[in-house]
Order: C-alpha cells, then sequence, then structure tokens
C-alpha cells in the first residue's frame, strides 16, 4: 500500500458510502489490481463512518441547514499555484473569520458528531508539510472546501485527482454555467450544506473561504449568496502550469486508484483546465456588483502582502483591519526563511501555453 499517512488523509475517506459507490461505478470500477488495497480501506473506513453520516445529515437537515448565514462569505479566487493559499493563510489570521479545517474538508459528512475522534486518528497524517511546496499543514490550518463539495457530488474537479483517466469529464465539469439545471441546482444545494455545518461548527463565525474551481462558479455562488466578497489573485502562466502539472503529479502518486497518465497527457489536461477555468471566470465577473471584487497579481502581492491586505479589506469594506494587523505581521514574518519552489516549463509546456493560453495573457497583463 502507498504511503500509510497520505492513505489516511485521502479525501474519498469521508466520501459517504453510497455516494463512494456510485463513483466507483461512474467510473466503470476500473481500479488496477496495485491500486486495489488503498480503495479498500477507503471503502472500509467509507462503510464504517456510512450511519454516523446518515445520523448527522437527519440532524443538520432540522437544525443547522435550515438556519440563514449571519454575513455573506468572503471569497478567495484564483487557479491551483497562483498564491491563494498564501493568500487565504494571511487572512484567516484575523479571528473575525472561520474557515473549512483538514476535519470539516475531507470527513464534512461527519464533522460534526465525530470530529474530534476523526482528529485523533488523523493528527499525525495532517501533522506535515504539503508535497507539493511545503508550506506547513496542522490540524487547524485552512483548506480547501470543493473536497468536501466532491464527496457529496459525484462530478467535480477534485475526483480527476483519484480518477485521472477520466480526467477530460471532470475537467469539463470545473464549468456548471452550461450544465443541465439538476447538475447546478445538486452543487449549490451540496455547496450550501457544507458551508452550512462549517459555520455551525464554527459559532457562525463568517467564513472566509478558498477553492480555485469557484473561480468558475461565480454565477452558483451569487445565486446562494448575493452579497458575496471575492478577492481574485493571478500569477504568471508560465509560472502556473508547470506548477500544476507537478501538482497533478505529485497527487495523483498518493491519490489516484488508476494508471496515471502520460506526461503529455498531463500538461494538455492542465492547460485545458485554465482556459476552462478562467474563460468561465472573464464571462462572469460582470455579475458580481460593484465594489465586491478585488483582483492581484501574486508577484506584486508577495512583495507587500500587509498592504495588499489592507487594500482588500478597504475595499470590500470589510472591518477589523487594525485588530488583525498584528497577527498579520506575525504570519508574514514566520515565512521569512520560507523558499518559493520553482518550476521552469519545458518546450511541450511552452508550446502549450503559448498556443492556448494568449487571452489570459492579454487579460492579465503578463508578457507571452
Amino acid at each position: 500500500m502507498k504511503n500509510w499517512s497520505v492513505t489516511m488523509m485521502h479525501f474519498l475517506l469521508g466520501c459517504r458510502f453510497d455516494k463512494l459507490i456510485k463513483l466507483f461505478k461512474d467510473n466503470d470500477f476500473k481500479i488496477p489490481v496495485n491500486r486495489l488495497p488503498q480503495a479498500l480501506l477507503i471503502s472500509t473506513v467509507s462503510l464504517v463512518l456510512f450511519i454516523p453520516a446518515l445520523l448527522e445529515e437527519a440532524y443538520c437537515s432540522v437544525f443547522v441547514y435550515p438556519k440563514k448565514t449571519k454575513e455573506d462569505p468572503v471569497f478567495i479566487l484564483g487557479h491551483w499555484r497562483s498564491g491563494t493559499t498564501y493568500l487565504q493563510n494571511l487572512l484567516s489570521c484575523d479571528e473575525q473569520f472561520a474557515y473549512f479545517d483538514p476535519i470539516t474538508t475531507y470527513t464534512n459528512n461527519n464533522a460534526l458528531f465525530l470530529h474530534k475522534p476523526i482528529m485523533a486518528v488523523q493528527k499525525d497524517a495532517i501533522t506535515q508539510s504539503r508535497p507539493m511546496d511545503n508550506l506547513d499543514y496542522e490540524v487547524d490550518s485552512p483548506s480547501e472546501e470543493c473536497f468536501a463539495v466532491a464527496n457529496r457530488c459525484g462530478d467535480n474537479i477534485v475526483h480527476i485527482m483519484a480518477f485521472p483517466q477520466n480526467a477530460a469529464h471532470y475537467i469539463d465539469h470545473v464549468v456548471l454555467a452550461d450544465k443541465p439545471a439538476k447538475k447546478r441546482n445538486d452543487w449549490c444545494r451540496a455547496y450550501h450544506k457544507v458551508m452550512r455545518k462549517t459555520a455551525y461548527i464554527n459559532g457562525e463565525k463568517r467564513l472566509l473561504v478558498k477553492s480555485p474551481d469557484n473561480t468558475s462558479h461565480i454565477q452558483e455562488i451569487l445565486k446562494i449568496y448575493p452579497n458575496a466578497k471575492f478577492v481574485h489573485i493571478c500569477r504568471n502562466p508560465y509560472r502556473v502550469i508547470p506548477s500544476m502539472v507537478n501538482m497533478f503529479k505529485m497527487g495523483s502518486e498518493f491519490l489516484s486508484l488508476q494508471d496515471n497518465p502520460s506526461h503529455e497527457d498531463t500538461v494538455d489536461n492542465a492547460v485545458c483546465l485554465y482556459k476552462k477555468l478562467y474563460t468561465q471566470y472573464f464571462n462572469d465577473i460582470k455579475l458580481i456588483p460593484e465594489g465586491n471584487l478585488v483582483e492581484i497579481k501574486y508577484e506584486e502581492f508577495v512583495k507587500s502582502p500587509i498592504e495588499h491586505a489592507e487594500m482588500i479589506y478597504e475595499t470590500l469594506d470589510i472591518d477589523g483591519f487594525d485588530e488583525a494587523l498584528p497577527a498579520f505581521r506575525e504570519y508574514v514574518d514566520s515565512l521569512e526563511d520560507y523558499k518559493v519552489t520553482k518550476h521552469h516549463p519545458e518546450e511541450y509546456i511552452e508550446n502549450a501555453i503559448r498556443n492556448n493560453l494568449g487571452f489570459a495573457f492579454e487579460k492579465f497583463g503578463y508578457e507571452l
């Protein structure tokens, strides 16, 4: 079996058993023999958690989901590997915000009733650095809620990590605007539930969330949260795509339940995903009410993160910057010795970027 601690953090461990079986079925149960031990472990844990998950869902349907959110959330948008994690880690130092931690992310179906025992089991697996960028990852680190949503909705981009042979299907579903009403409504319903539960667990604090796929979900988010605030961060695609390819490869090494695609297919998948995500983003940003969107560049943000945070608070009319300033400074100072992992594009990646992503260079003001 693959690395035990990483397996114990596989996002599908938190998938409710009936949803997990459907996911396997949607992928024609195509799991090679060498991946069967991991699939069996995931299925066993999911089955053990199934009845508690049903009980928790029944409880939340009465006492959690029907309640209204006090304040619409703040959403951090931007493609994977664009600095979204740094931005969320910084802003989450403000104690007025709540966020998804690894438990509410990966095991959201059981996060209310079994939060403490699940944390006790997964503590050693969680306490490590992220393999793609060596950022510290702890039991209380901000995480991406897309994994919680994926464990409720089968057609989700994150499933590309577990089922890379079905990459085209999952990349297609990074955009919901062109999908049937039922699929869009299913996603909105699932998203509302994971957000409500996490807010409830955190005493109804305002949520600060970051999932890169939300960059192409603006229509759906505004349907649920009409006054949502958005911060978008971009980065030069020549840096993003090679880093994304590396993330795909590292993620697949530990999370994939299928044979991994070739290097060329991985590059093509990364470029296709970027193109689809940002084509939708540029189409949808006009829907965001004036004053509810801030757009920044990674290259400028890392030079003056505190000043950018202050600008974000002022533009989005969020109170509390002065109170949070000492925590912001402490976090930035803690990264003084951190070295950014650099991935340089080789010829195949450069050509794929140049031939497909010119529109993004023009929109963001980077040199092609």
